[in-house]
């Protein structure tokens, strides 16, 4: 069973460190928003650098700890 993930589209990369990238991005209220993501929890993404701009895939799991998406539990 594949695991489910979840996007961020239009992120900025804020900073890197060994175990993490902090992210900034608008949210759907038209703010801006930073948010550190585990990279344990990224399973794909063309940010690999500060000032880097893309998009993130991380798992649902992460996503919901976030509140990036609502926890259907």
């Amino acid at each position: 069973m594949a695991e489910e993930t979840y996007t961020l589209e239009d992120v900025t990369v804020k900073r890197v460190t060994e175990k993490a990238l902090l992210v900034s991005f608008t949210n759907d209220e038209g703010k801006v928003v930073e948010e550190w993501i585990p990279k344990s929890q990224v399973k794909e993404t063309d940010c690999l650098a500060d000032g880097d701009e893309g998009y993130v895939t991380m798992t649902s799991w992460i996503a919901k700890q976030k509140g990036f998406i609502e926890d259907d539990d």
